[in-house]
């Protein structure tokens, strides 16, 4: 019996050559503009979308048993199965506009009818041919932007606090037996005041292709140190320090988190437009936690290869971010990734298929924080002048470490 949970981003590849009738509907979340990897269409009238969509919006878990699709959300569940309108909401019959299908791996449903018997409320707006959805749910009569918001605030109220981080990519190169495993780790430690900060990732590559060339048998590891006057980075050399000059610590570490920390990306994502609900709550270590949900999907955008400027690439992206938080002291305990990028070259039509899922763990809050010892640094411009470009001219060199 196959059995699979569908929280997992979904597969893609139907993006590419998508149908016209595709591009029909605009959808609105709470006001934001809402593009899913795979975009709303109307059937008959009827708005259909991807039901993992409306999970990933609204906060809630599918489960896919056969033809049989149950959605639920806090103390609702509703029962679908694929090519049948009578539902089942809590158990009673439910009518739907339109009968759920699959296509392309993908469970298209009926928005409206879906929607509502969650209690969203759903407005079609024709003068702009969009879907207006309003679903505000609160927590102790905050929204779950307020809670995240109010999460933040408590970290930053820590002088000190580690998060050990743990991500698997997965690369589909978009040619026959080639791919890539990524096995990444992240430890950060950050102290406020005085500013000390410490990360440290590490890499492991394996080739799945049959002729592995890009395996590497030892992880790849790099480490970044902030201090409240310095900044160094490891290199094959060693350690190596910038220059800072002009940049007080604070300036120093906020760069530094805006590089390492999730909080911060997320907050970026929110800035942007990104859609926040409340997942169902749970039980973390003992710990009553809200779920707060952060997605962020953009179905097709164009870019400039760097590579070859002449070249255009389609890229797109879906990013979810499930934030644990502890409800009665709004302490973030973790976060859950998950992630897909799509990038298609349209004068090969070679894709490119990245998936990345991965935890954060934040521990360690007001405990001394301590980095590697850095003192036998080299400077920035004897590594450039001495080891980076040593056969350059002397000439060019001094204009270099000008810039």
């Amino acid at each position: 019996m196959h059995k699979r949970i569908l929280i997992p981003l979904v597969t893609i590849f139907l993006l590419i050559g998508t149908a016209p009738a595709y591009a029909d509907v605009t959808l609105s979340i709470n006001g934001k503009s809402y593009s899913p990897l795979t975009p709303a269409y109307l059937e008959n009238g009827v708005t259909m979308i991807g039901l993992d969509y409306v999970s990933r919006v609204i906060g809630g878990t599918v489960l896919i048993e056969g033809n049989l699709c149950v959605l639920s959300k806090n103390n609702i569940k509703l029962d679908l199965m694929a090519g049948q309108t009578t539902a089942k909401l809590n158990g009673k019959t439910y009518n739907l506009a339109a009968a759920p299908k699959i296509v392309d791996e993908e469970v298209m449903v009926p928005l409206r009818s879906v929607m509502e018997a969650l209690g969203v409320e759903v407005e079609w707006q024709p003068q702009t041919r969009t879907v207006a959805v309003t679903y505000l749910e609160t927590r102790k009569g905050m929204t779950p932007k307020e809670v995240m918001l109010k999460s933040n605030q408590v970290l930053t109220e820590h002088n000190t606090y580690k998060i050990k981080a743990e991500f698997n990519d997965k690369t589909d190169l978009g040619i026959p037996d080639q791919s890539l495993k990524e096995f990444r780790v992240l430890d950060l430690a950050v102290q406020r005041n005085p500013v000390l900060a410490h990360a440290k990732t590490s890499v492991l590559i394996e080739d799945l292709s049959p002729h592995p060339e890009t395996s590497s048998s030892e992880p790849i590891i790099n480490e970044h140190v902030i201090t409240d006057e310095s900044e160094f980075y490891t290199l094959p050399e060693g350690w190596v320090k910038k220059d800072t000059s002009g940049k007080d610590s604070q300036a120093l570490l906020e760069a530094f988190l805006q590089a390492y920390e999730p909080v911060k990306e997320i907050e970026r994502l929110c800035d942007a437009g990104a859609i926040i609900s409340f997942a169902d709550d749970c039980t973390i270590d003992g710990q009553e936690c809200w779920t707060v949900r952060v997605v962020s999907e953009h179905g097709r955008e164009k870019f400039n290869d760097q590579q070859q400027a002449t070249s255009e690439y389609i890229r797109c992206t879906s990013v979810v971010y499930d934030l644990y938080i502890n409800q009665s002291s709004f302490e973030l305990l973790s976060i859950k990734l998950e992630r897909t990028s799509l990038s298609l070259l349209p004068e090969t039509g070679i894709q490119t298929k990245t998936e990345t899922t991965g935890y954060y763990y934040i521990y360690d809050l007001d405990q001394p924080v301590t980095v590697p010892n850095v003192s036998n640094y080299i400077s920035w411009d004897d590594y450039r002048q001495n080891i980076l470009v040593p056969e350059v001219p002397n000439d060019i060199k001094e204009m270099l470490s000008t810039d």
